[in-house]
């Protein structure tokens, strides 16, 4: 992808947040190629500083082909950043809008991640108005939300309990229930609650 950004002559920067047995090989590959005055390694972070890193971003690339709801996707999204993503029928897909709040790629295909970020290094416009999209994807997935939807779940569980019991008592006491509930926002996550008592530059 890089590659392909500075053939196409794109001015950009690649920031690598983490590390792990492969940056030798990545910091080796990128000098050889004329990448690194593009790149930056930051290595590990605190969550505050990645929280910073993320305010500078533009766009977050996440090449995975195997993915459930990733939270450096939904961090990213929060700060403002458009998700380059690879199209996984996961939580992917069901945050990301395609050319809406970022771009679903299709998995494997890595020179195709270069197009979306072309189009938003190149239309600042456009830039602006997905980053405002990803936020406001992001909000839904914040810790207030997620507490309100959760205790929405909750109340409307202990509720159809309370209606259950009171029309069908005995019936209750025989039944082994294991409600399983997906909360809006909560992609991918499980509450289990078993039975009661017995039952311009672009910066990547």
């Amino acid at each position: 992808m890089a590659l392909e950004l500075k053939r196409r002559k794109v001015d950009f920067e690649l920031h690598l947040v983490g590390d792990g047995p492969e940056r030798l090989a990545l910091q080796t590959a990128f000098e050889q190629n004329g990448l690194l005055q593009h790149v930056r390694f930051w290595g590990w972070l605190a969550p505050e500083a990645v929280s910073k890193r993320l305010l500078d971003l533009d766009a977050l690339v996440l090449m995975s082909d195997c993915e459930g709801l990733p939270l450096a996707l939904l961090e990213a999204m929060a700060h403002g950043v458009v998700p380059v993503v690879t199209n996984l029928e996961s939580g992917h897909t069901e945050v990301v809008k395609d050319g809406e709040n970022g771009f679903l790629v299709t998995v494997g295909d890595i020179p195709s991640f270069r197009r979306p970020n072309s189009t938003l290094a190149e239309d600042p416009d456009l830039l602006s108005t997905m980053k405002k999209a990803a936020w406001e994807t992001g909000r839904a997935y914040s810790i207030e939300a997620m507490v309100s939807n959760y205790l929405s779940c909750f109340d409307g569980l202990t509720k159809a309990d309370r209606v259950h019991r009171q029309s069908n008592p005995l019936a209750f006491r025989k039944c082994n229930h294991v409600y399983r509930v997906f909360p809006f926002g909560c992609a991918r996550s499980s509450i289990f609650l078993p039975d009661h008592d017995a039952c311009r530059k672009i910066r990547v």
